[in-house]
């Protein structure tokens, strides 16, 4: 009996492990179209991965994260453009 729990609790974990990130809406976070058009390369899914992963990382919000994203982003592109 007890190696069956032990084989049911195994399994729930690796089923609760293997599902996927549930990402926040982007209506409900800001900045994140701004950045995607400023990066076309970055897909939505891979800006808010990294974004949750640098909250988890820092203790950040990830509206803070994206702030700091997206002003670092205009700066770069407003220096770039006052370079030209």
């Amino acid at each position: 009996m007890k190696k069956l729990i032990g084989v049911s609790v195994l399994s729930a974990s690796l089923v609760l492990s293997i599902t996927p990130i549930s990402y926040a809406n982007t209506n409900d976070l800001p900045y994140v179209k701004e950045i995607l058009a400023l990066q076309p390369d970055v897909t939505e899914k891979e800006l808010l991965k990294d974004v949750e992963s640098i909250s988890e990382n820092t203790g950040d919000t990830q509206e803070i994260i994206l702030e700091q994203l997206f002003s670092e982003l205009k700066q770069n592109e407003t220096q770039g453009l006052s370079e030209n």
